[in-house]
Protein backbone atom coordinates (compact mmCIF):
# COMPACT_ATOMS: atom_id res chain seq x y z
CA UNK A 1 0.00 0.00 0.00
CA UNK A 2 1.50 3.20 -1.18
CA UNK A 3 2.14 5.89 1.47
CA UNK A 4 -0.36 8.27 -0.09
CA UNK A 5 -2.87 5.51 0.61
CA UNK A 6 -2.25 5.00 3.91
CA UNK A 7 -2.42 8.82 5.06
CA UNK A 8 -6.04 8.89 3.10
CA UNK A 9 -7.03 5.61 5.20
CA UNK A 10 -5.95 7.20 8.54
CA UNK A 11 -8.26 10.40 7.54
CA UNK A 12 -10.88 8.29 6.49
CA UNK A 13 -10.85 6.65 10.13
CA UNK A 14 -10.00 9.88 12.06
CA UNK A 15 -13.35 11.58 9.94
CA UNK A 16 -15.98 8.84 11.45
CA UNK A 17 -15.10 9.74 14.96
CA UNK A 18 -16.68 11.75 17.11
CA UNK A 19 -16.21 13.53 20.34
CA UNK A 20 -18.27 14.94 22.90
CA UNK A 21 -18.38 18.13 21.87
CA UNK A 22 -20.56 19.53 24.52
CA UNK A 23 -17.86 18.79 27.01
CA UNK A 24 -15.02 20.46 24.57
CA UNK A 25 -16.65 23.57 23.65
CA UNK A 26 -17.92 24.63 26.73
CA UNK A 27 -21.51 24.11 26.18
CA UNK A 28 -23.36 26.51 28.33
CA UNK A 29 -26.66 23.95 28.43
CA UNK A 30 -24.25 22.08 30.53
CA UNK A 31 -24.61 24.22 33.16
CA UNK A 32 -28.34 25.49 35.11
CA UNK A 33 -29.71 28.42 37.05
CA UNK A 34 -27.73 30.88 37.35
CA UNK A 35 -24.52 29.59 36.91
CA UNK A 36 -25.75 28.88 32.86
CA UNK A 37 -26.20 32.79 32.90
CA UNK A 38 -23.32 33.33 34.45
CA UNK A 39 -21.28 31.19 32.08
CA UNK A 40 -22.58 32.17 29.26
CA UNK A 41 -21.86 36.04 30.42
CA UNK A 42 -17.90 34.77 30.21
CA UNK A 43 -18.11 33.10 27.59
CA UNK A 44 -19.60 36.46 25.33
CA UNK A 45 -16.29 37.73 26.81
CA UNK A 46 -13.83 35.25 25.66
CA UNK A 47 -15.69 34.75 22.35
CA UNK A 48 -15.43 38.85 22.29
CA UNK A 49 -11.75 38.75 22.95
CA UNK A 50 -11.26 36.67 19.91
CA UNK A 51 -9.58 33.67 22.41
CA UNK A 52 -11.76 30.41 20.79
CA UNK A 53 -9.49 31.83 17.10
CA UNK A 54 -7.40 29.15 16.41
CA UNK A 55 -3.24 29.39 16.98
CA UNK A 56 -2.00 27.31 13.95
CA UNK A 57 1.46 29.17 13.56
CA UNK A 58 2.11 28.92 17.58
CA UNK A 59 1.56 25.11 17.14
CA UNK A 60 3.67 25.15 13.76
CA UNK A 61 5.89 26.54 15.50
CA UNK A 62 5.97 23.82 18.41
CA UNK A 63 5.95 21.17 16.40
CA UNK A 64 9.04 22.32 14.35
CA UNK A 65 10.82 22.84 17.95
CA UNK A 66 9.79 19.19 18.99
CA UNK A 67 10.62 18.05 15.64
CA UNK A 68 14.53 19.34 16.22
CA UNK A 69 14.44 17.95 19.93
CA UNK A 70 14.62 14.36 18.38
CA UNK A 71 17.33 15.28 15.91
CA UNK A 72 19.23 16.78 18.94
CA UNK A 73 18.54 13.90 20.52
CA UNK A 74 19.79 11.57 17.61
CA UNK A 75 22.70 13.37 17.27
CA UNK A 76 23.91 13.63 21.17
CA UNK A 77 23.21 9.86 21.21
CA UNK A 78 25.84 9.83 18.01
CA UNK A 79 28.42 11.48 18.16
CA UNK A 80 28.48 12.37 22.31
CA UNK A 81 28.18 8.86 23.30
CA UNK A 82 29.12 8.76 27.19
CA UNK A 83 27.74 12.30 28.84
CA UNK A 84 25.76 12.98 25.47
CA UNK A 85 23.68 10.20 26.45
CA UNK A 86 22.60 11.41 30.10
CA UNK A 87 21.75 14.54 27.75
CA UNK A 88 20.16 12.81 25.29
CA UNK A 89 17.59 11.21 28.49
CA UNK A 90 17.00 14.43 29.53
CA UNK A 91 15.99 16.30 26.28
CA UNK A 92 14.12 13.16 24.87
CA UNK A 93 11.96 13.26 28.27
CA UNK A 94 11.28 16.47 27.85
CA UNK A 95 10.39 16.23 23.68
CA UNK A 96 8.53 12.90 25.14
CA UNK A 97 6.05 15.09 27.50
CA UNK A 98 5.89 17.87 25.17
CA UNK A 99 4.44 15.39 22.61
CA UNK A 100 2.27 14.10 24.91
CA UNK A 101 1.18 17.87 25.49
CA UNK A 102 0.30 17.94 21.76
CA UNK A 103 -2.21 14.27 22.43
CA UNK A 104 -3.92 16.43 25.25
CA UNK A 105 -4.44 19.60 22.80
CA UNK A 106 -5.84 17.72 19.89
CA UNK A 107 -8.15 15.33 21.83
CA UNK A 108 -9.31 18.96 23.18
CA UNK A 109 -9.87 19.96 19.55
CA UNK A 110 -7.31 23.23 20.24
CA UNK A 111 -5.03 22.52 17.07
CA UNK A 112 -7.05 22.08 14.19
CA UNK A 113 -11.45 22.71 13.79
CA UNK A 114 -12.15 19.92 12.59
CA UNK A 115 -12.15 16.61 14.38
CA UNK A 116 -10.20 14.76 11.33
CA UNK A 117 -7.03 16.51 11.58
CA UNK A 118 -6.65 16.50 15.47
CA UNK A 119 -7.13 12.79 15.09
CA UNK A 120 -4.34 12.44 13.06
CA UNK A 121 -1.79 14.58 15.05
CA UNK A 122 -3.59 12.49 17.85
CA UNK A 123 -2.52 8.99 16.00
CA UNK A 124 0.92 10.19 15.13
CA UNK A 125 1.92 11.58 18.97
CA UNK A 126 -0.02 9.03 21.00
CA UNK A 127 0.42 6.03 19.73
CA UNK A 128 2.60 6.02 16.96
CA UNK A 129 5.38 8.20 19.31
CA UNK A 130 4.34 7.53 23.00
CA UNK A 131 2.81 4.09 22.79
CA UNK A 132 -0.46 5.35 23.98
CA UNK A 133 -3.83 4.83 22.89
CA UNK A 134 -4.99 8.21 21.91
CA UNK A 135 -9.20 6.48 21.48
CA UNK A 136 -8.83 5.36 25.07
CA UNK A 137 -7.18 8.58 26.16
CA UNK A 138 -10.13 10.25 24.94
CA UNK A 139 -12.42 8.89 26.30
CA UNK A 140 -11.20 8.85 29.99
CA UNK A 141 -10.40 12.14 29.64
CA UNK A 142 -14.02 13.01 28.03
CA UNK A 143 -14.80 11.54 31.16
CA UNK A 144 -12.82 13.41 33.63
CA UNK A 145 -14.26 16.71 32.24
CA UNK A 146 -17.85 15.64 32.38
CA UNK A 147 -17.22 14.73 36.13
CA UNK A 148 -14.52 16.10 37.31
CA UNK A 149 -13.58 15.72 41.20
CA UNK A 150 -16.96 13.73 41.48
CA UNK A 151 -16.16 11.04 43.23
CA UNK A 152 -17.92 7.79 42.00
CA UNK A 153 -17.26 9.10 38.26
CA UNK A 154 -14.54 10.70 37.54
CA UNK A 155 -11.54 8.20 36.27
CA UNK A 156 -8.83 10.35 37.62
CA UNK A 157 -9.87 10.00 41.28
CA UNK A 158 -10.63 5.90 41.25
CA UNK A 159 -6.97 4.72 41.00
CA UNK A 160 -5.90 1.26 41.77
CA UNK A 161 -2.88 1.85 43.97
CA UNK A 162 -3.63 5.40 44.98
CA UNK A 163 -6.71 6.52 47.28
CA UNK A 164 -7.93 10.16 47.19
CA UNK A 165 -10.76 9.72 49.50
CA UNK A 166 -10.90 7.77 52.83
CA UNK A 167 -13.59 5.73 51.39
CA UNK A 168 -11.28 4.31 48.82
CA UNK A 169 -8.75 3.54 51.60
CA UNK A 170 -10.66 1.83 53.84
CA UNK A 171 -11.13 -0.37 51.35
CA UNK A 172 -7.69 -1.61 50.92
CA UNK A 173 -6.30 -4.09 51.80
CA UNK A 174 -2.85 -6.52 51.89
CA UNK A 175 0.03 -4.64 50.57
CA UNK A 176 -2.55 -1.88 48.99
CA UNK A 177 -3.53 -0.98 52.54
CA UNK A 178 0.13 -0.45 53.66
CA UNK A 179 0.83 1.29 49.98
CA UNK A 180 -1.87 3.60 50.60
CA UNK A 181 -1.06 4.36 54.04
CA UNK A 182 2.63 5.56 53.14
CA UNK A 183 1.72 6.65 49.63
CA UNK A 184 2.03 10.66 50.06
CA UNK A 185 5.84 9.58 50.39
CA UNK A 186 5.85 7.28 47.34
CA UNK A 187 3.26 9.25 45.18
CA UNK A 188 6.41 10.46 43.15
CA UNK A 189 8.40 6.92 43.73
CA UNK A 190 5.25 5.21 41.67
CA UNK A 191 4.73 8.62 39.09
CA UNK A 192 7.95 7.04 37.39
CA UNK A 193 6.02 3.72 36.26
CA UNK A 194 3.33 5.73 35.06
CA UNK A 195 4.20 5.18 31.07
CA UNK A 196 3.99 1.40 31.63
CA UNK A 197 0.53 1.72 32.90
CA UNK A 198 -0.26 3.62 29.55
CA UNK A 199 1.39 1.92 27.71
CA UNK A 200 -0.18 -1.71 29.28
CA UNK A 201 -3.87 0.43 28.93
CA UNK A 202 -2.66 0.78 25.23
CA UNK A 203 -2.73 -2.89 23.99
CA UNK A 204 -5.48 -3.69 26.44
CA UNK A 205 -7.43 -1.45 24.47
CA UNK A 206 -6.37 -2.45 20.86
CA UNK A 207 -6.99 -6.80 21.97
CA UNK A 208 -10.15 -5.85 23.55
CA UNK A 209 -11.44 -3.72 20.17
CA UNK A 210 -9.45 -5.96 17.61
CA UNK A 211 -12.49 -6.55 15.81
CA UNK A 212 -12.68 -2.32 15.19
CA UNK A 213 -11.12 -0.19 12.12
CA UNK A 214 -9.95 1.95 14.60
CA UNK A 215 -8.61 -0.09 17.24
CA UNK A 216 -6.44 -2.01 13.73
CA UNK A 217 -4.97 1.48 13.05
CA UNK A 218 -4.05 2.13 16.35
CA UNK A 219 -2.75 -1.69 16.88
CA UNK A 220 -0.22 -0.66 13.67
CA UNK A 221 0.69 2.46 15.38
CA UNK A 222 2.05 1.28 18.63
CA UNK A 223 3.46 -1.62 16.22
CA UNK A 224 5.31 1.07 14.61
CA UNK A 225 6.30 2.46 17.89
CA UNK A 226 7.97 -0.65 18.81
CA UNK A 227 9.97 -0.93 16.17
CA UNK A 228 11.09 3.30 15.88
CA UNK A 229 12.13 2.91 19.79
CA UNK A 230 12.90 -0.40 20.60
CA UNK A 231 14.05 -2.26 17.41
CA UNK A 232 16.02 0.35 15.48
CA UNK A 233 17.77 2.17 17.68
CA UNK A 234 18.96 -1.13 19.18
CA UNK A 235 20.43 -2.73 16.20
CA UNK A 236 22.17 1.01 15.55
CA UNK A 237 23.38 1.67 19.21
CA UNK A 238 23.05 -1.82 20.63
CA UNK A 239 21.06 -2.69 23.35
CA UNK A 240 23.22 -2.64 25.98
CA UNK A 241 23.22 0.75 25.44
CA UNK A 242 20.21 2.37 23.86
CA UNK A 243 18.00 -0.13 26.38
CA UNK A 244 18.77 2.10 29.43
CA UNK A 245 18.83 5.24 27.75
CA UNK A 246 15.06 4.56 26.51
CA UNK A 247 13.84 2.77 30.00
CA UNK A 248 15.66 5.76 32.46
CA UNK A 249 13.52 8.33 29.87
CA UNK A 250 10.48 6.45 30.52
CA UNK A 251 10.75 6.83 34.14
CA UNK A 252 11.68 10.57 33.85
CA UNK A 253 9.00 10.96 31.75
CA UNK A 254 6.35 9.04 34.12
CA UNK A 255 7.30 11.66 37.20
CA UNK A 256 7.48 14.98 34.51
CA UNK A 257 3.89 13.91 33.55
CA UNK A 258 2.50 13.49 37.31
CA UNK A 259 4.43 16.74 38.15
CA UNK A 260 2.13 18.28 35.69
CA UNK A 261 -1.16 16.57 35.88
CA UNK A 262 -1.49 16.06 40.23
CA UNK A 263 -1.54 19.52 41.90
CA UNK A 264 -4.40 20.34 38.99
CA UNK A 265 -7.74 19.04 40.99
CA UNK A 266 -5.88 16.83 43.66
CA UNK A 267 -6.09 18.06 46.51
CA UNK A 268 -9.45 20.02 45.83
CA UNK A 269 -12.84 20.05 47.19
CA UNK A 270 -14.69 16.48 46.22
CA UNK A 271 -18.36 16.28 45.00
CA UNK A 272 -20.31 13.74 46.92
CA UNK A 273 -24.79 14.60 46.32
CA UNK A 274 -26.04 17.28 44.58
CA UNK A 275 -23.99 18.26 41.81
CA UNK A 276 -23.36 22.13 41.40
CA UNK A 277 -23.48 23.94 38.24
CA UNK A 278 -20.80 23.58 35.12
CA UNK A 279 -19.11 26.87 36.37
CA UNK A 280 -19.36 26.46 39.91
CA UNK A 281 -18.05 22.53 39.22
CA UNK A 282 -15.17 23.13 37.15
CA UNK A 283 -13.82 26.45 38.99
CA UNK A 284 -13.85 25.14 42.60
CA UNK A 285 -12.90 22.00 41.66
CA UNK A 286 -9.64 22.96 40.43
CA UNK A 287 -6.22 24.77 41.27
CA UNK A 288 -3.69 26.94 38.93
CA UNK A 289 -0.23 27.00 39.71
CA UNK A 290 1.63 30.28 39.49
CA UNK A 291 4.61 29.44 37.65
CA UNK A 292 5.84 32.21 34.81
CA UNK A 293 6.68 31.93 31.44
CA UNK A 294 8.97 29.19 31.95
CA UNK A 295 6.54 27.22 33.52
CA UNK A 296 4.07 27.52 31.39
CA UNK A 297 6.43 26.10 28.95
CA UNK A 298 6.66 22.77 31.31
CA UNK A 299 3.14 22.41 32.32
CA UNK A 300 1.93 22.80 28.55
CA UNK A 301 -0.62 25.41 29.32
CA UNK A 302 -2.09 22.83 32.37
CA UNK A 303 -0.99 25.38 35.22
CA UNK A 304 -3.75 27.53 33.93
CA UNK A 305 -6.52 24.46 34.87
CA UNK A 306 -9.63 26.81 35.97
CA UNK A 307 -9.42 28.34 32.69
CA UNK A 308 -8.88 24.88 30.45
CA UNK A 309 -11.37 23.49 32.34
CA UNK A 310 -14.12 26.29 31.52
CA UNK A 311 -12.83 26.70 27.88
CA UNK A 312 -11.39 23.15 26.94
CA UNK A 313 -11.08 24.47 23.47
CA UNK A 314 -8.79 27.44 23.76
CA UNK A 315 -5.00 26.85 22.35
CA UNK A 316 -2.85 26.51 25.30
CA UNK A 317 -0.70 29.68 24.24
CA UNK A 318 -3.66 31.65 25.09
CA UNK A 319 -4.15 30.54 28.40
CA UNK A 320 -2.38 33.87 30.30
CA UNK A 321 -4.99 35.76 28.29
CA UNK A 322 -7.68 33.84 29.25
CA UNK A 323 -6.79 33.95 32.75
CA UNK A 324 -6.82 37.69 32.58
CA UNK A 325 -10.80 37.07 31.67
CA UNK A 326 -11.91 34.56 33.74
CA UNK A 327 -10.15 35.33 37.22
CA UNK A 328 -11.82 39.01 38.11
CA UNK A 329 -14.85 37.33 36.33
CA UNK A 330 -14.72 34.62 38.94
CA UNK A 331 -14.39 37.69 41.45
CA UNK A 332 -17.51 39.34 40.53
CA UNK A 333 -19.67 36.36 40.65
CA UNK A 334 -17.83 35.38 44.32
CA UNK A 335 -16.09 32.52 43.20
CA UNK A 336 -13.13 31.30 44.77
CA UNK A 337 -10.32 31.04 42.47
CA UNK A 338 -7.17 29.20 43.67
CA UNK A 339 -3.97 29.83 42.67
CA UNK A 340 -0.94 28.58 44.29
CA UNK A 341 2.90 28.48 43.46
CA UNK A 342 4.73 25.44 42.48
CA UNK A 343 6.02 24.82 45.90
CA UNK A 344 2.53 24.98 48.27
CA UNK A 345 0.83 23.17 45.57
CA UNK A 346 2.61 20.27 45.65
CA UNK A 347 2.70 20.41 49.52
CA UNK A 348 -1.23 20.63 49.15
CA UNK A 349 -0.96 17.54 47.16
CA UNK A 350 1.38 15.85 49.99
CA UNK A 351 -0.74 16.75 52.18
CA UNK A 352 -3.91 15.70 51.46
CA UNK A 353 -2.76 11.85 50.13
CA UNK A 354 -0.81 11.46 53.46
CA UNK A 355 -4.00 12.63 55.68
CA UNK A 356 -6.21 9.99 53.03
CA UNK A 357 -3.47 7.51 53.89
CA UNK A 358 -3.95 7.72 57.91
CA UNK A 359 -7.87 7.03 56.86
CA UNK A 360 -8.57 10.95 57.72
CA UNK A 361 -10.89 13.22 56.23
CA UNK A 362 -8.80 15.65 55.28
CA UNK A 363 -11.67 18.66 55.46
CA UNK A 364 -10.91 22.21 54.25
CA UNK A 365 -7.55 23.05 52.85
CA UNK A 366 -4.98 24.88 54.80
CA UNK A 367 -3.87 28.11 54.28
CA UNK A 368 -0.07 27.48 52.61
CA UNK A 369 0.43 29.94 50.33
CA UNK A 370 -0.81 32.57 47.80
CA UNK A 371 -5.07 31.46 47.79
CA UNK A 372 -7.10 34.73 45.84
CA UNK A 373 -10.57 34.77 45.84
Amino acid sequence: MSVASRVGRLASFASRTTFDTSIHRGNPQKANGRGAKSYAELRRRVIAAGLLDSSYGYYALLASVLAAGLVGVAALLVFLPGWGDVVAVALLALVMVQFGFLVHDAGHMQIFRSVRNNRIVGLICAPMLLGVSFEAWVDKHNAHHAHVNEVDDDPDINHPLIAFTPEQAAERTGWTRWLVRYQGRLYFVLAMFATIGFRADAWMHVIRGRGRASTRIELACIIVNHIVWLIIPSVLLGPGRWLPVFFITQLIVGVYMVSVFAPNHKGMPFIRGRRPTFLEQQVLTARNVNAGPIGDLFYGGLNYQIEHHLFPNVARNRMPELRQIVKPFCHEVGLSYEENDPITAYRLLIWQLEAIGRGEDPGPLPKMGESTV
